[in-house]
């Protein structure tokens, strides 16, 4: 009889989670959105209920965009997936705040090997009117209820009005330091490792694989076996 023998174990069932295009709430045509919650809760509840998927690959594309609000829905939902005992993978083009924020929920993360990470922080601009709608010979009256109400003084003024500015501020960078604390937590980075990665605006890939952001390189096509846990995965 023979003591060694060669075989070639099969696959594992992945899911993929395809991230591109706007992201929404629900559909909305006449912007373009692809991605939608309601869509993507269905497709997880079906994907956690097959005994048969082992894991998710995140599959962020270049396009894709989304706010706040619909990317802490998104991972919610994965975090949950991951909590039922499944393996979560990350592959990205370049990554940013919010891909960061994303793949520190995943077990193992690729990048294409031409790739970088943008860190910059979170901000917004408002466009106010009041000089546009006086030329038009148009008077906008606003009343608001105590001095932190700023709803509709894009149309009486020509700037942001202090209050509402700290308002604005104080929502930007609570958002921000729960980006960056909860990214810090998931990759077991230190406070110290973690400002050294926000000090740098721009991250190249080795420096990314150094720090420990990502964990190998790949290009697209060779992104299935290497979920698949294939022998060919490094070739």
């Amino acid at each position: 009889f023979n003591n060694v023998n060669i075989f070639k174990p099969k696959p594992k069932l992945y899911a993929r989670l395809n991230l591109s295009g706007m992201a929404g709430d629900y559909e909305w045509f006449i912007y373009g959105t692809k991605f939608t919650l309601t869509k993507f809760f269905k497709q997880m509840d079906h994907a956690q209920n097959d005994p048969r998927v082992k894991g998710l690959l995140i599959d962020w594309k270049p396009d894709f965009s989304t706010d706040p609000a619909t990317l802490y829905e998104i991972y919610q939902r994965v975090k949950e997936f991951k909590d039922s005992g499944r393996e979560i993978v990350f592959y990205c083009h370049s990554m940013g705040w919010g891909s960061m924020y994303l793949a520190s929920l995943a077990d193992r993360r690729a990048m294409l090997p031409i790739g970088e990470m943008e860190f910059s922080n979170l901000g917004g601009e408002r466009l106010y009117l009041a000089d546009m709608l006086s030329e038009m010979g148009l008077d906008y009256q606003r009343y608001n209820v105590g001095a932190y109400k700023g709803a509709g003084e894009e149309l009486d003024s020509n700037s942001m009005s202090p209050e509402v500015r700290e308002n604005v501020g104080r929502a930007l960078r609570e958002l921000y330091d729960t980006i960056i604390d909860t990214s810090r937590e998931n990759y077991g980075f230190s406070h110290s490792q973690m400002e050294d990665i926000e000090k740098r605006w721009f991250i190249t890939h080795d420096e990314m694989l150094e720090f420990g952001l990502i964990d190998t390189l790949l290009y697209d096509d060779k992104v299935s076996d290497w979920v698949c846990h294939r022998a060919d995965s490094d070739d």
